[in-house]
C-alpha cells in the first residue's frame, strides 16, 4: 500500500516543463506537509540547467525532500511510477504528454497544467486535478490534498488505470489510427 509520501516528475527540465513550479510548490506546503515528503524529477537536461533546479532547491529550503534523479532508462521510469503516490507535470506548455499517459497507466493520480491536449486525456476531479500553467500557489493546494485524502488519492488512481486501458491503450491507438488513415484514403 502507498503511503502518499512519494511525488514523481518525469519529463526534460527546460523551463517550460514546470520543474520550477514544483519546487515552488513544494516549498509552499506545511512543514507537517513536507515531512516524510519525497519529490523525484527524473528528466534529462544539461548540467547548467540541473544546478539551477538544484540552487531552486536549496534557496526554497526544499532540498532535503527532492532528488534530481536525472535521465533514466525505461525499466528505472517504470520502476519510479510504481513507487510513486501522485505524478506532477506543471508544464507551461505541452501536447499530449507521454508521462501523464504513463502515470495514468500506472494507476497514479496526476496533477497537471491545463495546457495542450492534456484536457482530452485527464478529466479535472476524476483521474487527477487540472492546475493552471505558471501557478505554484494552486499546485501546492492541489498536491497537499492528494497528500492528505488517501481515498481520494487512491479513486484518482484507479480511474486514471481504468481510463488509460480503456482509451489509451497501444492495440486501440493502433487500430484508431488505421482507422483514420483508411477514412483519408478514400
Amino acid at each position: 500500500a502507498r503511503r502518499g509520501r512519494r511525488i514523481l516528475f518525469v519529463g526534460d527540465l527546460a523551463p517550460a516543463k514546470g520543474a520550477d513550479d514544483l519546487l515552488q510548490a513544494v516549498a509552499q506546503l506545511s512543514p507537517d506537509q513536507r515531512d516524510g515528503l519525497r519529490v523525484r524529477i527524473v528528466g534529462g537536461g544539461d548540467q547548467k540547467r540541473r544546478k539551477q533546479l538544484d540552487q531552486l532547491a536549496h534557496t526554497l529550503d526544499v532540498s532535503s525532500c527532492v532528488e534530481l534523479a536525472g535521465p533514466l532508462a525505461p525499466a528505472e521510469v517504470r520502476r519510479e511510477y510504481r513507487a510513486a503516490d501522485v505524478f506532477v507535470l506543471p508544464s507551461h506548455g505541452e501536447g499530449m504528454p507521454i508521462s501523464l499517459l504513463e502515470a495514468m497507466a500506472a494507476g497514479l493520480p496526476s496533477i497537471v497544467s491545463d495546457v495542450g491536449a492534456v484536457r482530452e486525456v485527464l478529466r479535472d476531479g476524476r483521474e487527477g486535478c487540472l492546475v493552471p500553467a505558471g501557478a505554484p500557489a494552486v499546485l501546492a493546494q492541489r498536491i497537499a490534498l492528494l497528500l492528505e485524502d488517501e481515498t481520494l488519492r487512491f479513486a484518482m488512481g484507479a480511474a486514471a488505470m481504468l481510463r488509460a486501458q480503456r482509451e489509451f491503450d497501444s492495440a486501440r491507438f493502433r487500430s484508431r489510427i488505421t482507422a483514420i488513415w483508411r477514412d483519408l484514403a478514400v
